[in-house]
């Protein structure tokens, strides 16, 4: 078995990665986490987790498993970085709504809200953060992937 978590968050990495990747730069639970060398990058990252109260009995639990992605990108200005940031996203977006059950790990993936932060400090940067609610379960009494 492997943890359930951690697996989600592979999950998601290697769907990005896959060819042609989304950036060449994906990381897991890093803050800010562009190089001075890198023109993009992507951030996948655990937020919260929720479980459903009523079956912490014994039996299986099934969570709603908060996710963040998030899409780095330098750019020539405003207009530009926003351009690069958009472009990685769109990738993002239909590798994930693809497969929703994130290679079997998952009852299911839902999109929720985006955000945008913007930086021009002599450089423009973007980040675009895309959250995501992931459905899945773990097997009783212990916190292990069980395949829906």
């Amino acid at each position: 078995m492997t943890g359930a978590f951690p697996a989600l968050v592979s999950a998601v990495k290697a769907a990005l990665a896959a060819d042609p990747p989304v950036s060449t730069a994906i990381f897991v639970n890093r803050r800010r986490a562009v190089a001075a060398d890198q023109n993009t990058s992507v951030v996948v990252r655990l937020g919260t987790a929720d479980p459903e109260l009523g079956a912490l009995h014994g039996g299986p639990v099934d969570w709603e498993t908060n996710l963040a992605v998030e899409c780095y990108g330098r750019g020539a200005g405003d207009e530009a970085v926003l351009q690069v940031v958009h472009d990685m996203v769109a990738m993002t977006w239909s590798r994930l709504m693809a497969d929703g059950t994130l290679g079997g790990l998952a009852m299911g993936l839902e999109a929720g809200r985006m955000e945008w932060d913007f930086e021009n400090t002599g450089e423009f940067l973007a980040c675009q953060i895309m959250n995501f609610t992931v459905l899945h379960n773990t097997a009783g009494q212990t916190l292990e992937s069980q395949t829906p």
